[in-house]
């Protein structure tokens, strides 16, 4: 018998030892993640959770952190203003989740999203949150069961990332607007941006999609099951719209029909109409859903008057709107030279191009490149500098195995290497992975070999991990 229960503490022992190990390194070592950008999230829900009296809580993604004034919205409409979003790499889903810690009687709760299909499903990225959560066990209970889940799996990960950032292996990224001292005390962004840098004043990589096959049905359920919480909370909860600029908007989308979708599905009041927030490109900043210091003037004034005209209120908005920004005129690519050992421009027949504005893309291939197993991107086409590659470009390229990124390439369409079934390696030169726009929503590998990984350089490998845009790859990036 003593026998037996030997054994029965070895396996004991064995299966929660691990466990033990775990936990240990989770609580033990402190998360290196609290002063990035999705640092702020504990800020936020802190915040929610120290107002207890009747509050504006605005929940969303990005646009919410980048576009709204809660300063302004707690002047006009008399209420303290609850900045509750962050990044669409954390979701709506869990936006929507965690604003349920404090949702009470009197509450004003506004949902935000952009017009993404990221954004509009029940997208949830537990490493993300892991990175977040930073240890808080109140935030972690407000995560249903099944994220948990998902978190426990990715949480062997993240204890060696933060472990290699917490010995020096690796580094997180503190420079620009994505850290947590960008955000002020209501958790909007404050850090400095003064006018549009996007390249042509939208980002291409990205365009906004008013098209109901974007929309998870899955997810509009889960709104109007959240939309039942807060009324029973005693709460009044409203839909609108992120800004938008206007120039990432086709003009053969179907906005009418967009809305009309929602007001079908939603069980809740629609306040906003899209077009109101379809901006002039010059209010954003450095994606079509963030705005720049101006432009959230501007969208939190349009956010007001319709929260007041919803609510019968008649009063004159005393915002004054400021002068819309201009972004200073782009310096014009220099002439380059064809025998700098710096620029391969070995496979320049492989590829077609499209002059865009003062510069080329790639375009397509020629019957040269789609037979070619490795290829890389020119550094220039007639004497004029390529700094993109265009969505499709690369398109059905069975041969390709390999493909090389130099330095002039600045953006990579979504859906670049659709149909490359036999890429398997994707090298980015660039050191800073700031100087190479990607969508963030994953799309730049879509369609393409689900076993292709991109490698970057080796001490910038963290950097790219860390990246806004760029850590949507993070299981997919490695160093050369």
């Amino acid at each position: 018998m003593k026998k037996v229960i030997s054994y029965i503490l070895i396996i004991v022992l064995f299966v929660t030892a691990p466990v033990g190990i775990v936990a240990g390194l989770f609580y033990g070592i402190p998360n290196q993640y609290t002063q990035t950008y999705v640092g702020a999230l504990e800020e936020m829900f802190n915040r929610l959770n120290s107002i207890d009296e009747p509050k504006i809580i605005v929940v969303g993604g990005s646009n919410v952190a980048f576009g709204l004034r809660s300063d302004l919205m707690e002047q006009e409409l008399g209420m303290p203003c609850v900045n509750f979003g962050l990044y669409g790499t954390i979701g709506t889903k869990a936006m929507m989740d965690l604003s349920k810690s404090n949702i009470n009687e009197g509450d004003i709760v506004i949902l935000a999203t952009e017009t993404t299909r990221q954004a509009m499903s029940m997208y949830f990225n537990p490493d993300a949150m892991l990175r977040a959560l930073n240890g808080n066990n109140k935030m972690l209970s407000y995560i249903p069961r099944n994220n948990r889940l998902e978190m426990l799996n990715e949480l062997p990960g993240y204890i060696s990332t933060n472990f290699d950032v917490y010995t020096g292996k690796s580094k997180t990224n503190l420079e620009g607007v994505y850290q947590k001292s960008s955000f002020n005390e209501y958790c909007d962004i404050s850090y400095n941006r003064p006018y549009n840098i996007m390249l042509d004043l939208y980002d291409a990589v990205v365009p906004v999609k008013f098209d109901i096959d974007e929309i998870e049905p899955e997810f509009l359920d889960y709104i109007n099951g959240y939309a039942s919480f807060v009324r029973e909370a005693g709460a009044s909860i409203y839909f609108s719209y992120s800004p938008i600029n206007e120039l990432a908007v086709s003009e053969e989308e179907d906005i009418a029909a967009y809305e009309s979708y929602l007001r079908e599905k939603l069980n809740l009041d629609i306040i906003s109409n899209a077009s109101d927030y379809i901006m002039d490109a010059q209010l954003f900043y450095d994606t079509n859903f963030h705005c720049n210091d101006v432009g959230a003037v501007y969208r939190t004034n349009q956010l007001i008057g319709d929260i007041k005209r919803f609510r019968g209120d008649n009063t004159v908005s005393g915002i004054v709107l400021p002068s819309i920004p201009v972004a200073p005129p782009r310096p014009t690519e220099p002439d380059y030279d064809y025998d700098d050992p710096k620029q391969n421009n070995e496979d320049i027949d492989c590829f077609f191009y499209q002059k865009v504005g003062n510069t080329y893309a790639v375009s397509g291939l020629t019957d040269k490149g789609k037979a070619a197993a490795s290829l890389t991107i020119p550094y220039m086409y007639e004497g004029v500098k390529i700094t993109r590659i265009l969505s499709n470009a690369l398109e059905n390229a069975k041969m390709l195995k390999s493909l090389t990124v130099q330095t002039n390439i600045n953006q990579i369409q979504n859906n670049a290497f659709v149909g490359c079934d036999s890429l398997v390696s994707i090298y980015i030169m660039h050191t800073d992975p700031r100087t190479v726009t990607v969508g963030m929503a994953g799309g730049l590998l879509d369609g393409a070999n689900a076993a292709c990984l991109v490698y970057v350089p080796s001490d910038s490998l963290s950097l790219y991990i860390n990246d806004y845009n760029w850590e949507a790859y993070r299981s997919r990036l490695r160093g050369q």
